[in-house]
């Protein structure tokens, strides 16, 4: 199973130290934020006219910046013995997929109202407009009232993670050389290699998580082959000169990055302190 990174989780932002700068630390958001006016308050708006109504808002997928200035200070204070230069924290290579406006208790089956694509790079910013009958606009007014678990802003996200395996090919060759002869051609070598496999003489060892690529697994495959049969052409030059071996080992390791599906979900009702959501309600027509 390819593993989500080791880290922590700091007031729903998690951290996790890159594999390749010890200095560095990436960051995920966590829940969807709304878009703050000029005033701070959400980008939201319900306009109700008659039995319909229209729903507009607009969610980021960002941490605040005093938020991210606060965890990198914690951060500092915490790991600065351990960690060589400047900590640095940066947001994890992330992408996102969609947006989600979901209503209605998940329990009870909750309906998709729209689903949309954020902008390609951060902060991710997702616009929505959805038209709502009467029953979809009593629950999202009920959101808007402080009820939760009815109104929610899903992100589908995914996070690009190092996948590292590698594969040995080894065993006893001596049955070869006097068979392929001095300087060996490669497609000799690779048929001989291939008829050992076969017979028992080599064996392949792979290490790592199954779930990597399927192509990636194919290319070390025929790397280390290719080592391999440059390891045995020189071990054939060698026999004929008397110098004679009996085994031999190559090793190909190779790296790739793989997408990890992950979902971040906001609750709207959390967005709004009180009742306060129904400040962004506006009447029409009584």
């Amino acid at each position: 199973m390819i593993a989500f990174p080791e880290g922590s989780t700091f007031n729903d932002v998690y951290v996790y130290r890159s594999s390749d700068s010890p200095s560095t630390f990436f960051y995920i958001p966590g829940p969807p934020q709304p878009r703050l006016t000029s005033v701070g308050k959400p980008a939201f708006s319900l306009i109700a006219m008659g039995e319909m109504a229209f729903l507009t808002m607009e969610a980021r997928w960002v941490v605040p910046q005093q938020q991210l200035e606060t965890l990198e200070a914690l951060l500092t204070r915490k790991l600065s013995a351990l960690t060589p230069g400047k900590l640095q924290l940066v947001l994890a290579p992330v992408s996102v997929d969609q947006a989600q406006l979901m209503l209605g208790e998940e329990q009870d089956g909750a309906q998709e109202l729209e689903a949309t694509a954020p902008s390609g790079s951060h902060p991710f910013t997702a616009l929505f407009n959805a038209r709502l009958d009467a029953k979809q606009r009593a629950q999202a007014l009920s959101a808007l009232n402080g009820r939760r678990g009815v109104l929610r802003v899903v992100y589908q996200i995914r996070l690009a993670v190092p996948v590292v395996i590698s594969v040995t090919l080894e065993g006893d060759v001596s049955a070869g050389l006097d068979l392929l002869g001095r300087s060996p051609q490669a497609d000799a070598l690779q048929g001989w290699i291939a008829s050992a496999l076969t017979a028992g003489r080599l064996r392949i060892e792979r290490k790592g998580p199954q779930e990597a690529p399927s192509n990636l697994w194919k290319r070390a495959e025929q790397q280390v082959k290719e080592r391999f049969a440059e390891m045995l052409r020189r071990m054939t030059a060698d026999a004929q000169e008397g110098r004679r071996g009996s085994s031999l080992k190559a090793t190909v390791r190779l790296a790739e990055s793989v997408d990890l599906p992950l979902e971040r979900t906001a609750d709207v009702a959390t967005w709004f302190e009180g009742q306060s959501g129904m400040g962004h309600v506006q009447l029409i027509g009584g």
